[in-house]
């Protein structure tokens, strides 16, 4: 299996002690990873049209990374370590 900085950031915060109360919100983090990387991945564009929909993909799971899953429903903790963990 290839590791993604992703991925296995997402992992290790997942297991990290400090973040034992948004553990389940985290999971959910990486769940939509998982659902983005198989949406980039059946795209059967090219060129141009590729690129396009690939910032799109990712600029809507970072939205909901940030703003429906961090932002909304992430402790003081998590959102104070946003760019940290």
């Amino acid at each position: 299996m290839v590791k993604t900085p992703p991925k296995e950031k997402l992992l290790a915060v997942i297991n990290n002690s400090k973040v034992i109360n948004d553990k389940s919100l985290l999971e959910n983090a990486f769940k939509a990873y998982e659902y983005w990387i198989s949406q980039i991945s059946s795209l059967t564009s090219k060129g141009n049209e590729r690129v396009v929909e690939m910032t799109k993909l990712r600029d809507e799971n970072k939205d909901y990374l940030e703003v429906d899953l961090t932002a909304s429903k992430g402790s003081p903790f998590l959102k104070s370590q946003k760019a940290s963990l």
